[in-house]
C-alpha cells in the first residue's frame, strides 16, 4: 500500500515538472492565409487578410521550417472580401460559420474532395452567391448552412447526398425563396429529413427540382418536399442512366439498393431479420452483366438484427445511422480505410462486441453522437488519425473500456463523449494542443484521479492548464530518475526527456527502467525532450533507436554529442539552435541511419568537423545551414547522398571546408550539382580512426571520434592513446 502511493505521488510530480510553460498552437501565415497545426502535418487554415479582394485559392499543402502539412481543415473566413474562393480536395472539415457574411461569388470545390459535410451556418449570409455545387462526398447539410443567401438562384446537390437538417436551406434565395430558379438533386435516393429544412420557402414556390428520372416518385414521396404538396415542380432529368433496379435486387440474406449509377448500398434482406447468418459484404455485385461497387451499408441496414459476424471490405465509404444498433451477436468489426462517414448510433448497443479495429490510413474525420454508445465489452480502442472530433454520448457506457487512444488530429469532444467509461486507466491523447472539452459531463464518471492520461512530452504543462484535462491526476505511467523523465509508449517501450530542466549536469540515460513493477525499454529521445534544458552532457544507451524532431533544439549547453549505432532516424531540427555550444557530433561505427532530415544541424555555427556515416543518402532542407565554422565534412558513402534542395548548404563554407570522401569517388561527387560546389575535395579510404600517436612523456592523448587532437577535452566520448594502448573513454 505505501509503495503504491509513493508512486502516485512520483507519477504527479513528474506532471507537475515537465514542461515550463504551456504549449501553444503553431500557427504561421503565408500571404493572406493562417495556417494552424492541428495535429502531426494536418493544418486547419483561416484568411488572415480579409480585407483583400484578391481571388484567394487555397492550397492543399503548405511548407513551413522545412516540414510539409496538408491542408485539411477550414477555418474562420468570416467576413472575408475575397471576390471567389477555391478549396483543396484535402479538406476534409469546416468550422461552424466558416464563411459567414463573405463576399465571395463563387466557391469552387477541387475535384475529388474529401468533405463529408456543409457545416452549420457555414455560408450564412453570403449574399453574393447565385449558384452552388456542393461537391461529391458530401453526406449532409447542416443546419442553417445556407442561411440567407438571398441571391442564390441555382444549386446542384451531389449524388453521396444522404440528409438535410432543419433549416439546411432556410431563406434560401431570399424571403420566401424568390429568386431560386433550381436545384437539382443527383441522388437516387432521396435524402432523408422533413420539410423543415425548407424553412421560410412559399409551398407555391416556381423553382424546379430536378432529380435522376428513375426517382422522380420517390422525391414526390419524401416527406422532405412535403411542403410542395402536389409536386409538380420535381421533374426528372438525365442524371445517369440507372442500370441497377430502383427497388433494388436481393441476393441471398442481404439487399441491395441503387446509390447511383455506378454502386449500390447494402442491408439485410427484410425477413432475414430474424437469421442467425454470418454477413459477408461483397465489395462488387453483378447485374445483367453489369458490375456495381458496394459502397454504403445503409441506414438502420442490421439494426437488431441476429447476424454473427460482419466482413467490411474496402470501398465501403458510409456506414449509415443506426446500420448495426443493438445487432448484439458480432463480437468484432474491422473498418477499412474507405469508410469516410460512419452515421449517428451506428454500432450503439453491440454489447457482444470485444474489438473495434480502423485500417491504417483512414479516411474518418468524426465520431458521429452515439456511435460507439454502450459497447460494454470492448476493452482496448485506438481512434485513428484523421478524426478531429467525438460527438455526443459517443462512447458513452463503453464499461469494459480500459485503454483508449485518441489521435493527433483531435481537436474536440463533445458532451458526455467519454461518459462512464469506469474501467478507464490509460488514456492516451497524441493531440499536440488539448482538444476542447464541451462541458464536464464529457468524463463524467471517469476516474480522472486514478487515469493516467498520456499526453506528447512537450504538451504536459498545456494539458495541466487546460480546463476539464487539469483535473487528471496522473499525466502518463512514468518515473523520474534524476532529472530524466521516462514515460511509457503505447507500444511498450520509453521516451526520455528532462524533468528538471534546470539541472546542469551531465545524465547518462539508462537502457530500461522499472515502472509499476514491470521493465521496459528505453528507446526514443522525445520531441522537444531536452529544449531549453541546462543539461550539458548527455551518454545514450545502444537501445535507443529514435531521437525526435527538435529533440535538442535550444539545448544550448550541450558542446558534443555521440550517437549510438542503434540510433535509425533523427527527426527534424533535432539540433537546431543559432546560438549552440555544440562542436562536436559523433557518430557510433555501424551507425543504422539513412537520412539527415530538414534543419538537422541548422544553426551549429561551432562544428568544425563532422562525418555522415555511410548509410545516409539523403540529405534535407537547411540541414547544414549556417554551419560557419565547419573545416572538414567527412561522407562514408561513395555514393554521393541525394540532396533533396541547395539550401542545405546555406551560409556553409563551401569554398574553405575540405569534403572528405571515399576513395575513387571524387568523379561521382563532381558530377552532383550540389556537392560539385566543394572548392576542397579530398579522397581517402575509409579505416576509421587516423592520426592517432602515442605520447613521448606517457601523458594521456586524447582525440575525438574523428582522430583529431584534443587539448583541452569537454564532456563527450574521446579516443585516449597512453603507453601505446588505444581505448574508448567518456569524459563527463
Amino acid at each position: 500500500m505505501k509503495k503504491n502511493l509513493l508512486l502516485k505521488k512520483m507519477l504527479l510530480s513528474v506532471a507537475m515538472l515537465a514542461g515550463a510553460g504551456a504549449m501553444c498552437a503553431q500557427t504561421f501565415t503565408q500571404g493572406a492565409l493562417k495556417y494552424t497545426v492541428t495535429g502531426g502535418t494536418e493544418v486547419s487554415v483561416a484568411c488572415n487578410d480579409k480585407s483583400s479582394t484578391s481571388p484567394i485559392v487555397i492550397p492543399s499543402t503548405v511548407s513551413n521550417g522545412g516540414v510539409t502539412y496538408t491542408v485539411t481543415s477550414i477555418d474562420n473566413f468570416k467576413s472575408a472580401k475575397a471576390s471567389a474562393i477555391t478549396i483543396p480536395a484535402t479538406v476534409k472539415s469546416m468550422i461552424s460559420y466558416a464563411f459567414e457574411a463573405g463576399a465571395m461569388e463563387s466557391v469552387t470545390f477541387e475535384e475529388g474532395s474529401h468533405l463529408a459535410e456543409i457545416s452549420d451556418h457555414a455560408f450564412i449570409r453570403c449574399v453574393n452567391l447565385k449558384e452552388f455545387d456542393v461537391p461529391e462526398g458530401v453526406t449532409n447539410i447542416a443546419g442553417y448552412a445556407f442561411e440567407g443567401t438571398t441571391s442564390m438562384t441555382t444549386m446542384t446537390l451531389p449524388s453521396t447526398l444522404k440528409t438535410l437538417a432543419n433549416g439546411a436551406f432556410y431563406n434560401l434565395g431570399g424571403d420566401k425563396s424568390a429568386n431560386m430558379q433550381s436545384m437539382t438533386f443527383k441522388a437516387f435516393n432521396p435524402p432523408s429529413g422533413s420539410n423543415s429544412a425548407f424553412q421560410n420557402w412559399q409551398a407555391s414556390s416556381t423553382c424546379k427540382f430536378y432529380v435522376p428520372n428513375q426517382s422522380v416518385d420517390a422525391y414526390k414521396a419524401s416527406p422532405v418536399f412535403s411542403l410542395f404538396k402536389d409536386g409538380t415542380n420535381i421533374e426528372g432529368a438525365d442524371l445517369g442512366e440507372l442500370k441497377f433496379p430502383v427497388d433494388g435486387l436481393t441476393l441471398g440474406n442481404l439487399k441491395y439498393m441503387p446509390v447511383d449509377a455506378k454502386s449500390v448500398s447494402v442491408a439485410v434482406e427484410p425477413d432475414s431479420k430474424g437469421v442467425a447468418f454470418d454477413a459477408v459484404i461483397p465489395a462488387t455485385i453483378s447485374h445483367n452483366g453489369n458490375s456495381f461497387a458496394v459502397t454504403e451499408i445503409a441506414d438502420n441496414a442490421f439494426q437488431g438484427t441476429k447476424i454473427t459476424s460482419v466482413v467490411i471490405p474496402e470501398g465501403i465509404t458510409y456506414i449509415g445511422s443506426y446500420a448495426f444498433q443493438n445487432a448484439k451477436g458480432i463480437n468484432s468489426v474491422a473498418i477499412p480505410a474507405s469508410v469516410s462517414i460512419i452515421g449517428q448510433n451506428a454500432f450503439q448497443y453491440c454489447e457482444g462486441l470485444t474489438s473495434i479495429t480502423f485500417a491504417e490510413g483512414s479516411k474518418l474525420s468524426a465520431i458521429n453522437s452515439h456511435t460507439f454508445n454502450n459497447c460494454i465489452n470492448v476493452t482496448e480502442f485506438a481512434i485513428p488519425e484523421g478524426v478531429n472530433s467525438l460527438g455526443q454520448w459517443s462512447l458513452e457506457s463503453m464499461k469494459s473500456l480500459t485503454t483508449l487512444t485518441l489521435p493527433s488530429t483531435l481537436t474536440r469532444l463533445n458532451g458526455g463523449a467519454l461518459a462512464r467509461c469506469a474501467s478507464l486507466t490509460t488514456l492516451k491523447v497524441n493531440a499536440v494542443n488539448p482538444p476542447a472539452v464541451d462541458n464536464a459531463n464529457v468524463f463524467d464518471g471517469v476516474n480522472v484521479g486514478e487515469c493516467d492520461l498520456i499526453v506528447p512530452e512537450s504538451s504536459v504543462s498545456a494539458y495541466k492548464k487546460a480546463q476539464y484535462w487539469n483535473e487528471f491526476g496522473n499525466m502518463s505511467i512514468a518515473v523520474v530518475i534524476g532529472p530524466i523523465r521516462y514515460a511509457v509508449n503505447e507500444n511498450g517501450t520509453v521516451t526520455v526527456s528532462v524533468a528538471n530542466k534546470n539541472a546542469k549536469e551531465a545524465v547518462e540515460i539508462l537502457p530500461t527502467v522499472t515502472i509499476k513493477d514491470k521493465e521496459y525499454t528505453v528507446t526514443n529521445i522525445g520531441e522537444l525532450a531536452f529544449e531549453y534544458s541546462q543539461i550539458y552532457a548527455i551518454t545514450m544507451p545502444n537501445t535507443i533507436t529514435t531521437i525526435e524532431t527538435q529533440a535538442f533544439q535550444r539545448a544550448k549547453e550541450f558542446e558534443s554529442i555521440t550517437i549510438p549505432a542503434s540510433v535509425k532516424e533523427i527527426g527534424v531540427e533535432a539540433f537546431h539552435w543559432d546560438d549552440s555550444k555544440l562542436k562536436s557530433v559523433v557518430f557510433e561505427e555501424g551507425s543504422q541511419l539513412t537520412e539527415f532530415k530538414n534543419g538537422i544541424f541548422n544553426g551549429c555555427t561551432l562544428i568544425e568537423a563532422l562525418t555522415i556515416p555511410e548509410g545516409v543518402t539523403k540529405i534535407g532542407d537547411y540541414a547544414f545551414n549556417n554551419m560557419k565554422a565547419c573545416k572538414t565534412l567527412q561522407v562514408n558513402n561513395a555514393v554521393p547522398p541525394t540532396v533533396t534542395n541547395a539550401n542545405a548548404f546555406n551560409s556553409f563554407p563551401v569554398n574553405t571546408c575540405t569534403l572528405v570522401i571515399p576513395q575513387g569517388s571524387k568523379e561521382a561527387y563532381a558530377a552532383d550539382p550540389i556537392w560539385s560546389k566543394f572548392t576542397n575535395v579530398e579522397e581517402k579510404v575509409m579505416t576509421g580512426v587516423e592520426v592517432v600517436v602515442d605520447s613521448t612523456d606517457g601523458a594521456a592523448v586524447y582525440y575525438n571520434m574523428m582522430g583529431v587532437k584534443v587539448e583541452n577535452p569537454s564532456a563527450g566520448l574521446y579516443i585516449v592513446v597512453k603507453d601505446g594502448k588505444a581505448s574508448k573513454v567518456l569524459v563527463k
